[in-house]
């Protein structure tokens, strides 16, 4: 595929009809399936999700109800189960992983991301959650007082995907 990297917008907000008329190549872009979802079904699939995108994001575009605070890998809100795909998606770096062992939430062979930091890169994941009933995150190790937990019916902007 030929390269992008020298366009003016973000790939997240191409639909894959743009990635064929830009590139000449059709493009398989991944989906991302949310399990354990409450609501009417008990899933929701999202597909064509761009590649590089994060899945806090991709969740709020496509309305899946996902707990989520600051977007800034801060709080701990957004943290999920990722059950297929975990080693395809975006490195964990070190403040993600430094919040999530002091959440005592990393769990041995079970995949643990904040999904405002991890994101698709090309192939397709899970994520559960229900996972998120399963933590709280202002039970935390350090005692850090500057943690603010939005509710999601209170916020007004959603985190950027960048």
């Amino acid at each position: 595929m030929k390269r992008l990297l020298s366009m003016k917008f973000c790939a997240s907000t191409l639909c894959p009809s743009d990635v064929l008329h830009l590139t000449g190549e059709h493009t398989i872009m991944p989906q991302i399936i949310f399990q354990g979802c409450s609501g009417a079904s008990s899933s929701v699939v999202c597909k064509d999700v761009a590649a590089h995108t994060k899945i806090l994001a991709v969740a709020l575009r496509r309305g899946v109800p996902i707990r989520y605070g600051c977007g800034a890998c801060r709080c701990g809100t957004c943290a999920v189960a990722i059950t297929a795909g975990g080693a395809e998606l975006s490195l964990m770096e070190q403040d993600e992983h430094d919040l999530l062992e002091d959440m005592s939430i990393l769990r041995g062979a079970e995949v643990v991301r904040l999904s405002c930091r991890a994101r698709v890169v090309s192939k397709d994941c899970s994520v559960d959650l229900s996972f998120q009933q399963t933590y709280d995150p202002a039970q935390r190790q350090s005692k850090e007082s500057d943690i603010i937990v939005y509710s999601p019916k209170n916020r007004k902007s959603s985190p950027s995907s960048s």
